[in-house]
């Protein structure tokens, strides 16, 4: 304030200096002549002062000297002073302060927002255009007294001149420059005096906004005291008015998905770039500019506020900006609003999805439907009173708050939006080491744009997000989800850090854009295809499928120690036997033991008898002392009788519990059904957990069901394997297509063709059991079943089943007896072999049966018994048969081992064609197949390698190879080879 008081004190300075010159008659006609003279003309200011200096002999020198040394001072001080102020010279510079000089809007200022504008600027009203011209007079006439009161310093400097030139020159040059420095001052000081009437307004304006956010506060204080009735806000209105004529986002679009705008684009829309920045993190320190609104001019001057809907009133900050402090405010004073009913953060909280939401509509463009800016004060306002009426008022709460206060279940079909993904490390490291690496987790913030919770997700979703499918702002249809860490329910305001939703990716999918968040019709489950299962997916809602097969039931036993055992109907029935056999066992055991005990008699030495002998020894000594009592009245015999039935009961309940303890723990046998179900090419294996009656008469090959909550596990020989427990739903249905392959009967010649390709890589066959090999092909740990069929009179084919753990582990042993007829279903084929004799594998779908049942093995098995008469003899003829095959591989193998390269070249192109054959001519291959197939052909035939250059290598490299293998052996092997092909 300094400063400005010697402003001040120049400036009375300046008018008392007018007051003298204006005494003098002389000095009007001087003024004319002066002021037609410029201050960087100093040629001709020197004549003036020249002819000047002859007209004033009259005049009180000693007057003109004192005005002249008053007016040096006081602008020296001032010019220090400036020089001292460097706010100043930032804001307001003489030198760069122009007309016409374009201004850029800087809102840094310190009390409204808006830079100083220069004298000169444009768009000013009438007060202050008056202003100026009255300050220019003002600034006119001052110019003027400065020239005059220079004009009578000249002339006393003048008195000197005659004394030596040399100083009269010197005092010249330094009048000149106090000239020019006193135009420089007065310019300044124009601006000065503008800034200073510009920081009055300014704080003016300020203490008025004060005061009125001060009236708010007091009017928020009345409003806790006394509570105001409610009051429908204008968007509640409408939308419950108008709620059939409302028009969706689909068809403002016409099902065109939104586009982001850029940088550019939002420009050209009169956007602020800063809505590009707005993410659901940020949001809530949003702040509005109202300029961008209402204009400069009248957010520049506003004190009262801005009136928004619904009596909302804004008062703005000291740089014209309003954020969630002044919104608050606002709210909170505006009518039909109860402070008391709104708990901590519900207006932070809210404040906060509202901009969000209204910032992305804003960045995006709607294809070619031109949007007006939504994201404003005004629909803040509204978007913030209609969640009141709805929440507060009228008790209508959104979805997850419904889950977090547990009124509601998490598993129903909601929509819920993606606002953050928190992405972790991706490893950890354990105990320093590198062996022990562990995944972390990815956690999501979901939202139904009125609260947020986070989700935990499996790794099938992990791979989504980092595919890109999933982002922050997708949106999510979801069902089965579940709340975690919250059994006694919480306020979406006040979630606990570990309180989260588990979300699963078979039963989630991104859902379109324009999908409205929150619960969604029907409530159910969603149907999802089978192709699109992970297998660490979680849980699947609903699928839709055909049962193509039905396996044999098997039975899952879990162990005292943990163990896990399938075993199918007869392996059970074994198992049961055997355990009824050692319980059994051991009650006989049990009762010799009692009986002897009570016939031999316990001797009553024993130093530690313990609680069974005790009982035992007062039931004895009772019984002995009731036959002894013999003239006891009735009611002391009866006493001792029911003493006597009392301690034979405990006794017997201590004889049961021991007996139980000596007895094997029951055994655990849950059943468990396998069907295979497919879906267009897509199959997978359900197995069904203790199915009921109403279940098993609904699964039949050939009929479509739903199925509902199941859970898929991890996959066995690349088929998807899902789990039906108790929580699962059956229920038929019908479906259009239902062609899907049907069993059929495979004889053993189709499976000796190069291209045999299995439905599902099953078959069903029927033959005559050869004869039983162990560790067939060299194969520990399994047991080989030959079958044979003849296809002709004196030819016959041949296929060998590999049993793991031999077949009595899977409980055939009855069955599979050489010269037995058997019908033999589910068999899995492999693959192609080069043995002669086929291969096949027993599994725990495989079934055997001497009686089939199966409508399409019936025909075939009773023609093998027709074909077949004398067994035995076509049993030892096919025993032979197969045991000279056999011999013949072995040969052949031991003749292509990798160090005999001279092997027949005939018989390795047919083994390395073959499976080409079975690829190209395979007419069971999917559609799929065909066509990856199909695209390989078009790539065409491989190019050729480039050679590989070796550098100061031996010259050992470059030599033949020779076999390690003697001459002599090697002749003897081409020998063998060139009988074998003749016999051939």
């Amino acid at each position: 304030m300094s400063n400005q008081f010697k402003k001040l004190q120049f400036s009375s300075e300046f008018q008392e200096s007018r007051n003298v010159h204006g005494c003098s008659e002389n000095y009007k006609k001087e003024r004319n002549e002066m002021s037609s003279v410029s201050n960087n003309d100093t040629n001709n200011l020197m004549n003036v002062i020249s002819k000047t200096g002859m007209s004033k002999q009259n005049h009180d020198i000693d007057e003109n000297s004192l005005i002249s040394h008053e007016i040096t001072e006081s602008t020296i001080a001032l010019l220090a002073d400036e020089n001292s102020l460097g706010t100043f010279h930032e804001w307001v510079s003489p030198v760069h302060n122009e007309e016409n000089e374009d201004v850029t809007n800087i809102p840094s200022s310190p009390v409204i927002g808006g830079q100083f504008i220069s004298r000169k600027r444009k768009c000013v009203g009438v007060r202050k255009k008056t202003i100026n011209s009255v300050k220019h007079k003002q600034s006119k006439l001052m110019h003027n007294d400065c020239t005059t009161k220079l004009n009578d310093n000249h002339v006393w400097s003048d008195q000197y001149i005659k004394e030596g030139s040399q100083e009269s020159t010197d005092k010249e040059n330094k009048y000149i420059s106090t000239i020019s420095n006193d135009a420089s001052v007065i310019k300044e000081f124009d601006d000065m005096q503008f800034m200073l009437d510009f920081i009055n307004e300014s704080a003016t304006i300020l203490e008025r906004r004060l005061q009125a956010a001060f009236e708010q506060d007091r009017q928020i204080k009345l409003k806790e005291k006394c509570k105001p009735k409610p009051k429908i806000c204008k968007l509640y209105f409408n939308r419950r008015t108008n709620h059939s004529n409302r028009i969706s986002w689909k068809e403002i679009t016409k099902g065109n998905a939104p586009i982001p705008c850029t940088y550019k684009e939002l420009v050209e829309r009169k956007l602020p770039p800063e809505i590009l920045d707005i993410t659901a993190g940020n949001a809530v320190t949003y702040r509005f500019r109202f300029s961008d609104f209402y204009g400069q001019n009248v957010v520049q001057s506003n004190v009262e506020g801005i009136k928004l809907e619904d009596d909302a009133c804004v008062i703005l900050d000291e740089n014209g900006y309003a954020g969630i402090s002044e919104i608050k405010r606002s709210f909170l004073a505006s009518s039909g609003v109860d402070p008391n009913l709104l708990p901590t953060g519900w207006l932070e909280n809210h404040y906060r999805w509202i901009v969000w939401k209204l910032g992305s509509m804003d960045r995006m463009k709607f294809a070619s439907v031109v949007l007006p800016r939504v994201l404003t004060p005004t629909r803040v306002m509204m978007e913030l009173k209609y969640r009141y009426d709805r929440e507060i008022d009228r008790s209508q709460r959104s979805a997850l708050r419904k889950i977090l206060e547990k009124d509601d279940v998490a598993t129903k079909r909601m929509v819920l939006c993606v606002s953050s993904i928190i992405e972790c490390d991706n490893y950890v490291t354990l105990n320093t080491s590198p062996k022990h690496m562990k995944p972390l987790s990815t956690k999501l913030t979901l939202t139904d744009g009125w609260y947020s919770v986070q989700a935990v997700i499996d790794q099938a979703m992990i791979k989504n997000i980092i595919s890109g499918k999933l982002k922050e702002g997708t949106k999510l249809i979801t069902y089965g989800s579940e709340l975690l860490n919250c059994d006694q329910g919480c306020s979406p305001l006040e979630v606990p850090e570990n309180a989260c939703l588990r979300i699963h990716t078979n039963s989630t999918r991104r859902a379109r854009w324009y999908t409205k968040l929150g619960y969604i019709a029907p409530t159910g489950p969603m149907c999802v295809k089978l192709k699109s299962i992970s297998s660490n997916g979680g849980l699947i809602g609903r699928i839709n499928v055909m049962i193509a097969r039905i396996y044999p039931i098997l039975y899952h036993e879990k162990t005292c120690s943990g163990e896990s055992i399938f075993r199918n109907t007869r392996c059970e029935e074994k198992a049961g036997i055997a355990y009824e056999r050692e319980c059994r066992s051991m009650i006989e055991a049990f009762h010799a033991k009692t009986e002897k005990y009570f016939s031999i008699g316990k001797r009553r030495s024993d130093s530690n008898p313990d609680s069974f002998d005790l009982a035992a020894m007062e039931w004895t000594e009772d019984c002995e002392k009731l036959s002894k009592e013999e003239f006891l009245s009735m009611q002391e015999q009866e006493s001792l009788v029911n003493m006597c039935r009392m301690k034979e009961e405990k006794f017997r309940q201590k004889l049961e519990s021991r007996l139980q303890r000596s007895l094997p723990s029951p055994r655990q046998v849950t059943p468990v059904l396998k069907i295979r179900v497919i879906e267009e090419e897509t199959s997978a294996i359900l197995s069904i957990w203790s199915p009921n009656e109403e279940v098993t008469d609904i699964l039949k090959e050939g009929n479509c069901i739903s199925v509902c909550n199941i859970t898929p596990s991890m996959r066995r020989n690349s088929n998807l394997q899902l789990t039906a427990g108790r929580n699962a739903l059956f229920e038929r249905v019908n479906i259009s297509n239902k062609t899907y392959p049907r069993r059929i009967y495979t004889s053993l010649c189709d499976v000796n063709k190069p291209t045999f390709a299995p439905a599902y890589g099953e078959f069903d066959t029927v033959g005559i059991v050869s004869s039983v090999g162990n560790e067939p092909y060299g194969m520990k740990n399994f047991q080989a079943v030959y079958l044979a069929y003849p296809y002709t009179d004196s030819q016959s084919s041949y296929l060998s089943i590999l049993f793991w753990h031999g077949i009595s582990s899977h409980g055939y042993t009855e069955i599979l007896t050489v010269g037995s007829s058997v019908a033999c279903s589910n068999l899995e084929w492999r693959r192609a072999t080069s043995w002669n004799v086929p291969i096949a594998y027993c599994t725990e779908r495989s079934n055997f049966s001497r009686n089939p049942k199966q409508s399409h093995l019936q025909q075939p098995f009773e023609e093998l018994k027709r074909l077949v008469t004398d067994i035995e003899t076509y049993v030892v003829k096919c025993a032979a048969e197969i045991s000279e095959e056999m011999q013949k591989k072995s040969m052949t193998r031991s003749l292509n081992t990798p160090d005999k390269i001279f092997s027949n070249e005939k018989h390795n192109s047919e083994l390395q064609e073959s499976p080409r054959k079975n690829l190209m001519n395979s007419s069971a291959k999917s559609v799929a197949i065909q066509k990856r197939l199909k695209k390989l052909q078009c790539y065409g035939e491989t190019s050729p390698l480039s050679p590989i250059v070796l550098n100061n290598s031996s010259k050992r490299i470059s030599l033949n190879f020779q076999s390690p293998i003697r001459t002599s052996n090697v002749k003897q092997m081409k020998v063998h080879v060139s009988l074998n092909t003749k016999l051939s």
